[in-house]
């Protein structure tokens, strides 16, 4: 399951979360997420000392 829809089903409160969720290292997956928020896919919102990702976009099509 991809990111995105790990975050529209979850909703992780942080990064972090998201990571124990995926199974992703923290680093790794943070870096996936600044990729996707440039898309539009995802944002990544400040709340205190957390980042928390929240899904922009639910369909997505990828024409090559």
């Amino acid at each position: 399951m991809c990111a995105g829809a790990v975050i529209r089903t979850a909703k992780p409160e942080s990064i972090s979360a998201l990571a124990d969720l995926t199974g992703r290292k923290q680093g790794n997956l943070s870096r996936t997420l600044k990729t996707m928020s440039r898309y539009g896919l995802v944002r990544l919102v400040r709340v205190d000392r957390q980042v928390r990702p929240v899904a922009d976009a639910e369909r997505y099509q990828i024409v090559a």
